[in-house]
């Protein structure tokens, strides 16, 4: 691998680019409704997403701006398990990510990270404290009043799980990054019914980001 450029985007990721922007306009234009933290949020988001796809650190700069303002979206939106994820643990997990890629880089003249595989042994355990941990959460959400508590514990604790495992470059983050942006796609189509605010345009984002795990997960495997 050689360091990250522009010229290394393929079709497909030029087109998850401008395709989110390019939504995120039409929608507004539609609207009247020119909002500025779900545009800044969605667009950061999927440039993020895309970026940690080509396994470049500099996926954590857009990453910042992203869980930043998709924490007060998701407070807004009443979906508790997922503000407190992006603030207390998506945001410093972002300068964490950045330390730990910096020194498992392919070659020092590089920005882009090595990949690696996990141990059957590392599965299971993960799995184990995967399934114990959306329970607790879920009970934990249901007691504060928290909306959609059961499906908004089960993708806190997979992307929970999921980002540690990019912070350590383990190409299984895949997976699990593909199961919570369904959970979150089913989530939002629920906000959207309901009438949130920024519901529509987080729906669009985390359509992309599925579309996009898929690809990375693809990409990862490849490089192993």
């Amino acid at each position: 691998m050689t360091k990250f450029s522009l010229k290394s985007l393929n079709w497909f990721e030029y087109f998850l680019i401008i395709g989110i922007i390019s939504i995120n306009i039409l929608y507004c234009w539609i609207t009247n409704d020119w909002d500025a933290l779900a545009i800044i949020a969605t667009c950061t988001g999927v440039i993020n997403v895309v970026l940690v796809a080509k396994g470049s650190i500099l996926n954590y700069l857009f990453g910042i701006v992203n869980v930043f303002l998709c924490s007060i979206i998701y407070f807004k939106s009443e979906t508790f398990g997922l503000a407190a994820l992006n603030a207390l643990y998506f945001l410093p997990m972002q300068f964490i990510g950045w330390y730990n890629w910096r020194n498992n880089l392919v070659e020092d003249s590089s920005d882009i990270v090595k990949s690696k595989k996990m141990t059957t042994k590392q599965l299971i355990i993960t799995s184990l404290i995967t399934v114990a941990s959306v329970t607790l959460i879920s009970i934990i959400l249901k007691s504060v009043g928290g909306n959609q508590p059961v499906i908004d514990a089960i993708s806190t604790m997979i992307q929970i799980i999921a980002m540690f495992l990019m912070i350590k470059a383990f190409s299984e983050q895949w997976i699990l990054w593909v199961a919570t942006n369904v959970i979150n796609v089913i989530l939002f189509i629920i906000l959207v019914i309901e009438g949130k605010e920024h519901a529509i345009l987080m729906l669009v984002m985390h359509i992309f980001y599925l579309i996009n795990s898929i690809n990375g997960w693809i990409q990862w495997r490849k490089s192993l």
